[in-house]
């Protein structure tokens, strides 16, 4: 007589029998022979754990939470079972409680590759800048444990995020060893590529080469992926090849509409090539990507309850206008105030705070307050329309014959001014030449900007005295100077960033300025002071892609890098052009004196 299997004996065949619909994927079927099985044997931790376990294949995420908070109440060793009740926490998106149960399952089973995993998932979902660093240890512990691809390529992300460029690049090179088709790796692998060479002096093919090669590689294996045509747009734009970028942002565009930086791409290619109808129209983009980047004052924007505008010029109408960006740009598109003002608007502007008092003395037909901090909401209320200040050129700069005469406005200080011209009466009839060799601008400035002691052969030039006007931190600068050509530059005793009201006074007492793209060369070119503006070959848009004339400004001359060029024939153009003025005008006054 065969034995009468135990009442345990039992219980293990019945939940042999209901695992098995389980893995022929009968869930329904399963779960319902769980449940009943639990009412007989209430309790039970194994049948909790496979309930929530159908629940979570069901996503009956709530559900699940039940079964396996229970389940993880009566197992304290079994570490999937607070990993599955992470998991339920994950999806229902309470990332907090996620994290609180993977860090039970990784404290009771060190090696639990799969709770650091999504452990790094949940702390990036919860709050990727805030817990960055604690995503990284979880994905870094997984990657340890498991050699994960999609690991490496997280790493490389945050790494990217937090531009360790070199960093992400060798997680990314880790990721490709171990899957050389990995799509986001190649995407991030080529990202911090193009990062690095925007801190580059120049560029040329050798730079864009490996950028545009993991594009095409991206492009070859995933045919519609969005990421190899952003790849390819940004390689070719830094070759100068805009015609081609454009066309991948285009597509780009169309496979992911989202990603604004695309479009805002898009259009900074075609605003630079005199596209600017369709430039200001997706240049409209950049609003939803990176307030700071840009710089875009968004508090007044957004508590200001008046329409955006939209071209109307009527005499009478409140408007408020919002700055963004540096202060030069706010000095270059202040220009376009002009046609407001003509029309009889109440203009009320937003600007960097250390130049309020010199705008609302500058435009006195203008109220204007410093960004994000000091517009009244009963004033905001007032207002017919709004818009950014970089939106006016939408509707009044669509093309290039609608540049006027430029609009000077900028006023220097009286006081300010009489102490520089009688300051620099010390140096005599020499031509006095203010000079400016960087860029703090956070998307360009390291493409923008040159090194003091490549100014050497300019500053060498005799009979004439160079004066910084170079603003932020220039001590080092300074110092590499003098210790490897022995050439002492003059500097005044104040900071130019700081005090922004004694540069502008100070420039309006040189005789020209010589400079990289920066704000100085807008607030000469604002003060009709001859200008000379050294600009490398990826200019900002406003500069266009050729010429050496601006709509912007008539003293301003452009000396551009030519492409595949490094800075060197730039210095050495100006240098000689400049030598042969200094003299010229020298000779000048040694022929007025000996009358």
């Amino acid at each position: 007589m065969a034995a009468v299997p135990s009442k345990s004996n039992q219980l293990n065949i019945q939940i042999s029998q209901a695992k098995k619909l389980h893995r022929d994927g009968k869930l329904e079927a399963a779960k319902q022979s769980y449940e009943k099985l639990l009412r007989k044997h209430p309790g039970n931790v194994t049948l909790l754990a496979l309930i929530g376990g159908v629940c979570l294949q069901t996503k009956h995420y709530k559900e699940a939470l039940d079964y396996l908070k229970h389940a993880c109440a009566k197992n304290k060793k079994d570490a999937d079972l607070p990993y599955n009740l992470a998991l339920a926490y994950y999806h229902l998106r309470d990332y907090e409680n996620a994290v609180k149960w993977y860090n039970q399952a990784t404290d009771m089973n060190p090696d639990h590759d799969r709770a650091f995993y999504m452990k790094g998932k949940a702390y990036l979902e919860w709050d990727g800048d805030k817990y960055k660093e604690q995503a990284f240890d979880a994905y870094r512990r997984d990657a340890e444990l498991t050699e994960r691809v999609d690991s490496y390529v997280m790493l490389a992300e945050i790494m990217f995020g937090l531009k360790r460029y070199e960093d992400a690049r060798g997680l990314s090179k880790r990721a490709l060893e171990l899957d050389p088709t990995n799509e986001i790796a190649l995407w991030t692998m080529a990202k911090t590529m193009i990062k690095e060479n925007y801190k580059k002096a120049y560029m040329d093919v050798r730079h864009a080469e490996p950028i545009i090669k993991a594009g095409s590689m991206i492009l070859k294996l995933y045919k519609n992926s969005w990421r190899g045509h952003h790849i390819m747009a940004e390689g070719l734009a830094m070759i100068g090849e805009d015609d081609l970028a454009l066309e991948h942002y285009d597509r780009l565009n169309q496979l992911q509409p989202g990603f604004a930086g695309s479009r805002t791409s898009a259009a900074v290619l075609k605003l630079r090539q005199g596209n600017l109808k369709e430039g200001w129209e997706e240049i409209s983009h950049r609003k939803t990507h990176g307030a700071e980047l840009y710089g875009i004052n968004i508090v007044d924007i957004e508590k200001c309850p008046a329409p955006p505008w939209q071209g109307e010029l009527e005499s009478g109408k409140k408007i408020l206008v919002a700055s963004e960006q540096g202060i030069g740009d706010q000095m270059l598109h202040a220009q376009m105030l002009r046609e407001l003002i003509e029309a009889g608007m109440e203009i009320h502007m937003t600007c960097t705070p250390k130049i309020v008092e010199m705008m609302a003395r500058s435009i006195p037909q203008a109220t204007f307050y410093p960004a994000n901090e000091g517009i009244p909401q009963h004033v905001r209320d007032q207002m017919d329309y709004k818009a950014e200040l970089l939106d006016l050129g939408k509707y009044l700069r669509g093309a290039l014959n609608q540049f006027k005469e430029p609009f000077y406005f900028l006023t220097p200080e009286p006081a300010l001014l009489n102490h520089f011209v009688e300051k620099y009466k010390q140096f005599g009839d020499k031509l006095k030449i203010g000079i400016s060799w960087k860029s703090s601008s956070k998307s360009v400035g390291d493409l923008k900007s040159t090194k003091l002691t490549q100014w050497k052969d300019i500053l060498s030039i005799p009979g004439a005295q160079f004066i910084n006007i170079q603003y932020g931190e220039i001590q080092a600068d300074l110092d590499e100077l003098k210790a490897e050509t022995g050439i002492e530059l003059f500097v005044d005793d104040f900071d130019p960033f700081v005090d922004v009201e004694k540069a502008v006074a100070q420039i309006a007492a040189l005789d020209m300025i010589v400079s990289v793209s920066n704000a100085s060369v807008h607030f000469s070119g604002q003060l009709n002071v001859p200008t000379w503006v050294l600009l490398n070959q990826r200019t900002l848009w406003h500069w266009f892609d050729s010429g050496e004339d601006t709509v912007w400004y008539d003293s301003l001359r452009l000396y551009r890098q030519e492409q595949l060029e490094s800075w060197d024939p730039v210095f050495e153009r100006v240098a000689g052009e400049l030598n042969q003025l200094v003299s010229g005008f020298n000779e000048q006054l040694s022929g007025e004196s000996d009358d």
